[in-house]
């Protein structure tokens, strides 16, 4: 039967056509001889699922996406087609080192291969593409990426990432950062964790004397003590921060803070005026001085 005597787009629209035609599976396999002769991956995916749908084999299909080499095509012909091969089908997206690919492959694939894409993707992937593949894909070695990220000194992506891992692996990145004793860090890992451990977080944070980390710690974490971060704001003498900390913090004592504004305002105008009198008094001696040499 030639290709010709029947409307392919009718075959792929509605599969029924074939399945009902007289010549359905004559039509099915002169198109499916040209798609493996001729065909690109993505044709020959589009099309196993009308083959699929009409109960029929797909080997041929799904072996010429294998030689094509096509990582997404591969993807797609996993995710579509029930009967597909996803060991094969795994194996040359895993040979491809697409870490975007693998990525996919592994989180929406049920029956991958995940520590085979674990270990293309730990061997071949940036900070970023690790963390990806830590938070999507149940079943990797999560451990094992923290410990990689925190080699190449990537704690912020940590931070981020650590809403998307169990609450086990969650503990071992917290227990990372705190050893860092770094205040920023502390503070973005309790701003992206779900359930850290505020006060040891915030300590690290108080011991910096940091008054803006400070500031931020108390205004976004849920917990956080107001009272020992304000005391850090208010000795920092900075009258920004302060008015931010009265306004913008649930819990702050504003009286303590309008006062403390009213304070240093007063104290540092006293120190202006003092300073420019001594200009002036320098200045006026230096004349003073001038006219004796005249």
């Amino acid at each position: 039967m030639l290709i010709t005597d029947v409307n392919v787009l009718d075959v792929l629209a509605k599969p029924e056509y074939a399945k009902y035609h007289k010549n359905g599976k004559e039509i099915i396999k002169s198109i499916e001889d040209l798609l493996v002769q001729y065909g690109s991956a993505s044709e020959c995916v589009e099309f196993a699922k009308v083959v699929e749908e009409l109960g029929m084999d797909v080997s041929r299909l799904e072996q010429k996406v294998i030689e094509s080499k096509d990582a997404l095509c591969g993807v797609k012909f996993a995710r579509a087609i029930k009967s597909s091969d996803k060991k094969a089908l795994g194996d040359m997206v895993a040979e491809s080192k697409n870490i975007r690919y693998c990525t996919l492959f592994a989180s929406s694939i049920a029956g991958a291969d995940i520590a085979q894409m674990d270990d293309i993707v730990f061997e071949n992937g940036n900070s970023n593409e690790l963390a990806l593949f830590a938070m999507q894909v149940n079943g990797a070695n999560v451990k094992r990426i923290v410990d990689e990220l925190a080699k190449r000194n990537q704690y912020k992506t940590l931070c981020r990432m650590t809403r998307e891992v169990s609450e086990e692996d969650e503990k071992y990145i917290q227990d990372m950062i705190l050893a860092t004793n770094n205040a920023e860090y502390c503070y973005e890992f309790a701003y992206h964790c779900k359930n850290c451990d505020v006060q040891k977080l915030q300590q690290v944070v108080l011991n910096s004397n940091n008054a803006e980390l400070c500031y931020e710690f108390a205004r976004d974490i849920k917990g956080a003590d107001v009272k020992s971060l304000s005391k850090v704001v208010l000795e920092s003498r900075d009258t920004f921060l302060c008015d931010s900390f009265a306004n913008y913090v649930d819990g702050a004592d504003k009286k303590v803070f309008q006062k403390a504004i009213k304070l240093i305002e007063k104290e540092e105008s006293a120190k202006r005026k003092e300073e420019e009198k001594r200009k002036r008094e320098q200045l006026k001696a230096q004349l003073e001085e001038d006219e004796k040499l005249l």
